[in-house]
């Protein structure tokens, strides 16, 4: 009897084992099989037609905005100047496109005459002339392509830059300013009033001073200097040069606001 049950215990724990390893097994085989995902129903086509509706009128007020934004945004100029490689080289041209272009009743458009009685030779007054009608004749086709809404005439208005950057290098710094002087536009910039406590103040900058040059590069508007003054490095020390009673003086001051009011002169040419 005790061999018997003991054959009926060993019998039952052999079909538990049994019973157990193919559970093992099994949940394993599941363990590696993929899970499988029902794919989502498709949308019906009316709501996908209703999508493509919506992203084709977006696209269409995308562009209206666009156009709008372009016939209201400010001359281009202006902005453009900051991103021209010549400003970063130090040459800070003025944007209005058609500067200069009608000068006032009486005064000459080049005035050839006052360079003369400056002692400009007549060779050098004939290139600054021929220079200064190249970069004219471009302001005025700038201004007829924008009159006209042609497309494409902010091209033309980087073009003018160009040639006004090419002016400049060719001339150089003494003919380019001889030729804002006879063309009777802004060569020198004036300080009128100064804050007490401003820094061109503290370091003995003065009312009447005439800037000739900031961080070593030369100014003949206000719209440069300011330029100059905001970039660079905040509170560096930098150099200004300024013709007072005719004797050039240099300073030295903080790089940033100049805490003065200023002036666009047009003073005889610096030689």
């Amino acid at each position: 009897m005790t061999r018997s049950f003991l054959l009926v215990l060993f019998g039952a724990l052999l079909g538990a084992s049994l019973v157990g390893l193919k559970m093992g097994l099994g949940a394993r085989e599941e363990a590696r099989s993929p899970v499988r995902v029902s794919p989502s129903p498709a949308p019906p086509p009316e709501l996908i037609a209703e999508i493509e509706g919506l992203r084709r009128e977006l696209e269409r007020a995308r562009a209206l905005n666009l156009a709008k934004r372009d016939e209201l945004a400010p001359d281009p100029v202006a902005s453009d100047l900051a991103e021209d490689p010549a400003d970063f080289a130090g040459f800070s041209l003025e944007a209005d496109p058609t500067e200069g272009s009608d000068p006032e009743p009486g005064i000459p458009w080049f005035d050839a005459s006052a360079l003369e009685r400056e002692g400009w030779a007549a060779g050098e007054i004939r290139r600054i002339r021929l220079r200064w009608e190249e970069y004219e004749m471009a302001k005025l086709e700038v201004e007829n392509q924008r009159a006209r809404k042609v497309p494409g005439w902010k091209e033309l208005v980087k073009r003018s830059l160009k040639i006004e950057t090419d002016v400049r290098r060719d001339l150089g710094e003494e003919g380019y300013e001889a030729m804002r002087f006879a063309a009777n536009q802004p060569n020198r910039v004036v300080l009128t009033e100064l804050l007490e406590t401003s820094p061109a103040a503290r370091v003995g900058l003065a009312p009447g001073d005439e800037v000739l040059s900031y961080d070593g590069k030369r100014i003949f508007t206000s719209s440069a200097l300011q330029r100059l003054t905001q970039g660079g490095e905040p509170g560096a020390l930098t150099e200004i040069r300024v013709l007072r009673d005719g004797e050039e003086r240099r300073f030295f001051l903080p790089r940033g606001p100049l805490g003065t009011r200023l002036e666009a002169s047009v003073r005889p040419p610096y030689r």
